[in-house]
C-alpha cells in the first residue's frame, strides 16, 4: 500500500464517506418484506480497490 492510498483511505473514513443502505428482500407471492440486505456505498472508485486498501491497512 502506498502512502497516497493510506491517505485516501483515511480521508474516506474521516469524512464518513461510506454510507449504509438497506435493500428490502420481498416475497412477491405474499406481497411482504421478509428481510433486508445491508449494502455499503463508498467513493466512486472501484469497491474492490477500497477493500484491497483496507485489507492492506489491517482494517479487515
Amino acid at each position: 500500500m502506498t502512502t497516497q492510498e493510506a491517505q485516501w483511505l483515511n480521508r474516506v473514513i474521516e469524512s464518513e464517506g461510506l454510507h449504509v443502505l438497506f435493500q428490502p428482500i420481498v416475497d412477491a407471492s405474499q406481497h411482504s418484506i421478509y428481510g433486508y440486505e445491508a449494502l455499503i456505498r463508498g467513493p466512486k472508485t472501484s469497491p474492490l480497490h477500497l477493500f484491497d486498501v483496507a485489507m492492506q491497512a489491517g482494517y479487515w
